[in-house]
């Protein structure tokens, strides 16, 4: 029966992926088709999503976006080959395009293809020095290549660059530790991990 005050504090999703079409080029009909199939993947209406987007690659199959968008699709379908091969063609059409590298790089990730998820991840951290996530993404990657002393260096960038939004880095850190024998390491950043959480 007592009011209360509650604040709330949103922040952005530090994995959330930039939907919106550049201004590349497009027909008008693929434009509208693209911008349809970006605001049903937001909605998560997948069978629309890809209805447009199909429409959109017949007019336009080297559009970088169009590739990107197709291979975000198929990311949050969990079909991963055919996510690869759409975030392929993004990336050869547009080899600076740190997100769509990034996304490669989680594919890589989720299909165990540590070689394909290092190489876009590289490329990634090049194209955006300054974003954490594809710095954390290339630390996992190094860690499955039992790459300690790399993993290390890109968790702690990670931690660096992304503040208290990239505390997952520190599990990938606190791992890297472990492995290298600094048990005691380890255990402070776990730890902190842990306050953080």
């Amino acid at each position: 029966g007592h009011p209360m005050q509650v604040d709330l504090v949103l922040q952005r999703d530090p994995e959330a992926i930039n939907l919106e079409v550049a201004g590349t080029v497009l027909s008008p009909k693929a434009r509208k088709q693209t911008k349809r199939a970006v605001s049903a993947l937001k909605s998560s209406h997948f069978k629309e999503a890809q209805k447009q987007l199909d429409e959109a690659y017949k007019s336009s199959p080297s559009s970088p976006d169009v590739n990107f968008l197709l291979g975000y699709l198929y990311f949050q379908k969990k079909d991963f080959a055919q996510a690869e091969n759409y975030l392929s063609a993004a990336t050869n059409l547009s080899p600076h395009n740190a997100q769509a590298l990034t996304l490669l790089g989680r594919t890589g990730l989720e299909r165990q293809d540590y070689p394909k998820a290092r190489s876009a991840l590289e490329q990634a951290v090049l194209a955006d020095t300054e974003n954490w996530l594809p710095h954390n993404l290339l630390a996992d990657t190094y860690l499955h290549q039992q790459d300690f002393d790399k993993a290390r260096d890109e968790a702690q960038i990670a931690i660096t660059k992304g503040k208290e939004i990239a505390s997952p880095a520190r599990i990938v850190l606190g791992q890297a530790l472990i492995s290298m024998g600094r048990d005691q390491e380890a255990v402070e950043v776990l730890n902190g991990f842990l306050k953080e959480s």
